[in-house]
C-alpha cells in the first residue's frame, strides 16, 4: 500500500465529517448526518470498491495468463483463497477502518448504543459475505468458461453489488423495526442477534464453498459429504421459522418443515445444475466406476446437483408417506393434495433431463442458455398465453398445481419427464457408441 493511500484514506473520512459538522445547524443534526455518512463511506469502501477489487483479482490474472502459474505453486487452496479475498482488498478495509471508528464514536451519543454496534457488526459481516460470494461466482464462471480468451469481471461485480445492497437494505430495515423478536425453533431471539448469527452461518458456508472451488482449480477432488451436510444445515435453518406460525399442530409443523426442505433442495439442485460443468466423459467415467464397483471414486466424482436431486426424491417420498399416514394435517388439505410434492419433483427431473440433453448435444455454454430459454417458455410464456385464453385446466401441464388430480396434474408432467428421459438415454447411447468407435 502506497504512502499516499495511507494518508488519503483517513483524510477522506475526516474531511467528510468536518464538512458535515460545518453544514449542520446543531450538534444533534451533526450526529444524525455523521451516522448516515459513516454508513455511506463504509458502503463505498467495502462494498463498491472492495467488491470491484475482488471481482477483478482473478480475472486480471487469467487475462494476463498468470493464473495457471499461481495454481502450480506450493500455495494451499486456503492460502490462495485468503490472499484473493483479503489481500486484494486490504486497502479498502484500511479505508473502511476509519469509517468504522467514526461510526463507533458517533454511536456513543445514541441511546441504543448496543444495537448500533450490532448493526455495525452486521455491516462488517455483510461486507465479507458479499465479497466472498463475488469471488465464488468468479471462480465458478471462469471454470465454466475456461476456453474463453478474454474474461470480464462486470457480471461478477454487479452480482456482488446487488447482493450487498439487498442485505444492507434488510439489515437497516430490521434495525428500525418496532417488533424486535422472532422465534426460531424453541428460541426467542432479537432480530439483531439472529441476523448476526445468520450472517456468520452463511459466511462459514461460503468460505467452505470457496475452499472447495479452489481445490477443484488445483485438481483436487471433493467428496459429497460436505455438500450433504450443507443441504441438511440449510433445511434446519429455514425450518426453524415455522415456529412463528401458532395455528399449526405438531404434525402440520413437521409436514411444513418437510415441504420447506423439499423446496430448498429443489432450488439448490437447479442452481448447482446450471453452475457446475457437465461433460459427457465425466458421466461416462461415473458409470464406469459404478459398473466396476469403485465406490470411492464414484463418490468423489458424483455431481453435487445429483445429490440434491436424490435428496429431493427422498423428501418427496417422506412427505407423501407422512401425509397419507397422518390424520391431523387439515391445514394443508385445504390447499394441496399429497400429489403436489410428486409434481414438484417430476418438474425438477424433467428440467434436469432437458439440461443434460442440451449439454450432450452442444457441450458448450449454449446448452445452459438454451435450457434457460426453454424453461422461461415452459414456465412463463406458455402459462401466460393459457391464462389470457382462460384455459385454466391447461396450466397444470406447465406449472406444478397443488389441487389437480393425477390425470390432470401429475400425469402430464410425468409424460414430459419420460419423453425427455428417453431422448436423454438415446443421446447418451449414441455418444457412448461414438466414443467407443
Amino acid at each position: 500500500m502506497s504512502t499516499i493511500r495511507l494518508i488519503m484514506m483517513p483524510l477522506i473520512t475526516v474531511v467528510i465529517l468536518l464538512l458535515t459538522y460545518l453544514s449542520s445547524a446543531n450538534f444533534d443534526e451533526f450526529i444524525e448526518l455523521a451516522h448516515k455518512w459513516s454508513i455511506i463511506l463504509i458502503f463505498l469502501f467495502i462494498f463498491f470498491w472492495g467488491i470491484r477489487q475482488v471481482s477483478e483479482s482473478v480475472i486480471i490474472e487469467i487475462n494476463r495468463k498468470t493464473w495457471y502459474n499461481q495454481r502450480m505453486t506450493n500455495l494451499t487452496p486456503f492460502e490462495i483463497w485468503f490472499g484473493k479475498l483479503f489481500g486484494s482488498t486490504i486497502h479498502t478495509w484500511y479505508g473502511a477502518f476509519f469509517a468504522f471508528i467514526a461510526y463507533i464514536v458517533i454511536a456513543t451519543y445514541s441511546k441504543t448504543f448496543i444495537e448500533e454496534i450490532k448493526l455495525l457488526v452486521q455491516i462488517f459481516l455483510i461486507g465479507i459475505l458479499s465479497q466472498s460470494v463475488t469471488l465464488l461466482a468468479t471462480f465458478t464462471g471462469v471454470r465454466n468458461d475456461k476456453h474463453k480468451i478474454h474474461h470480464s469481471s462486470a457480471i461478477y461485480f454487479i452480482t456482488g453489488i446487488i447482493i450487498s445492497a439487498v442485505l444492507l437494505f434488510y439489515a437497516i430495515k430490521f434495525h428500525y423495526l418496532e417488533e424486535t423478536h422472532l422465534r426460531w425453533f424453541i428460541f426467542k431471539l432479537r432480530y439483531s442477534d439472529f441476523a448476526i448469527g445468520s450472517l456468520v452461518f452463511f459466511n462459514f458456508w461460503v468460505a467452505i464453498a470457496l475452499h472447495r472451488s479452489l481445490r477443484l482449480e488445483m485438481n483436487y477432488q471433493n467428496g459429497p459429504f460436505i455438500w450433504v451436510v450443507f443441504l441438511v444445515s440449510m433445511m434446519l435453518y429455514f425450518s426453524g421459522f415455522v415456529n412463528n406460525i401458532d395455528a399449526l399442530s405438531l404434525p402440520e409443523t413437521i409436514l411444513l418443515d418437510l415441504y420447506i426442505s423439499l423446496v430448498i433442495t429443489i432450488l439448490l439442485s437447479y442452481i448447482l445444475a446450471f453452475a457446475t460443468p457437465k461433460h459427457f466423459l465425466d458421466y461416462k467415467h461415473l458409470l464406469q466406476y459404478m459398473h466396476e464397483r469403485q465406490w470411492r471414486a464414484f463418490k468423489l466424482h458424483l455431481p453435487v446437483w445429483f445429490i440434491g436431486m436424490v435428496l429431493s426424491i427422498l423428501l418427496c417420498i417422506a412427505i407423501v408417506t407422512f401425509t397419507l399416514v397422518s390424520s391431523r394435517v387439515s391445514f394443508f388439505e385445504a390447499f394441496m393434495t399429497y400429489r403436489y410434492p410428486i409434481n414438484l419433483t417430476l418438474f425438477l427431473l424433467r428440467d434436469l433431463s432437458i439440461l443434460l440433453l442440451f449439454h450432450l448435444a452442444w457441450q458448450s455454454k449454449q446448452a445452459d442458455i438454451s435450457t434457460a430459454i426453454v424453461l422461461v417458455i415452459l414456465y412463463f410464456l406458455i402459462p401466460s398465453l393459457i391464462s389470457i385464453m382462460e384455459i385454466k385446466s391447461g396450466l397444470s401441464f406447465f406449472l406444478p398445481h397443488a389441487r389437480r388430480s393425477f390425470l390432470t396434474g401429475t400425469l402430464p408432467v410425468l409424460v414430459q419427464f419420460l419423453v425427455a428421459l428417453v431422448f436423454l438415454i438415446r443421446r447418451t447411447y449414441y455418444l457412448n457408441k461414438s466414443v467407443v468407435e
